[in-house]
């Protein structure tokens, strides 16, 4: 089992790009009141056309949790922060 915090938001998102099947596995977010466990991890990617050839950045990165809320972690200067904690 795992367990993360904002404060270890990059690493995780690291650990997560790994993982194949995100909903099978047990990592956990911990907000200081409640314990949620991740089942979805999306990245998001922007292209680019440069000297006519395709390229690809990540650009942030979406962890759903399992009430419905989604993490959205931003990257910016190549490093990644929480941009948001949406709630449904």
């Amino acid at each position: 089992m795992l367990t993360f915090t904002v404060d270890s938001i990059e690493n995780v998102c690291s650990l997560l790009k790994t993982i194949k099947d995100v909903n099978s596995s047990i990592i956990f977010f911990n907000d200081g009141e409640n314990l949620r466990k991740v089942v979805g991890f999306h990245v998001k990617k922007d292209y680019f056309e440069v000297n006519g050839m395709t390229e690809e950045h990540e650009i942030s990165y979406e962890i759903t949790l399992i009430d419905g809320c989604k993490l959205n972690a931003k990257i910016t200067a190549g490093s990644v922060m929480l941009d948001s904690l949406a709630t449904y």
